[in-house]
């Protein structure tokens, strides 16, 4: 099994907390970036995914969780003001 994370998770892993409590940002006062929204649902995929592996283990089945790498082509973030180069 092969989940695709991100390595926006480099950037600040600070912000690697999830609030399970507001997992949406939409809570008044919760101010979240979409890019914020985006890092804690790669840092919820990370999670499961080794959660996940080590409630498979012995089954002959892998669990993976990997960034596919950063293709500029797609203007995956052509509606944003931030820059993510990598």
């Amino acid at each position: 099994m092969v989940n695709l994370s991100s390595r926006v998770l480099d950037m600040n892993p600070k912000e690697w907390a999830i609030k399970l409590d507001d997992i949406m940002s939409e809570k008044p006062g919760s101010h979240k970036s979409g890019a914020q929204v985006y890092r804690q649902s790669k840092v919820g995929l990370n999670m499961w995914s080794k959660k996940l592996a080590s409630h498979l283990e012995g089954t002959n089945v892998l669990v993976n969780c990997l960034c596919p790498g950063f293709i500029p082509e797609t203007s995956i973030f052509r509606h944003t003001t931030h820059s993510f180069t990598m």
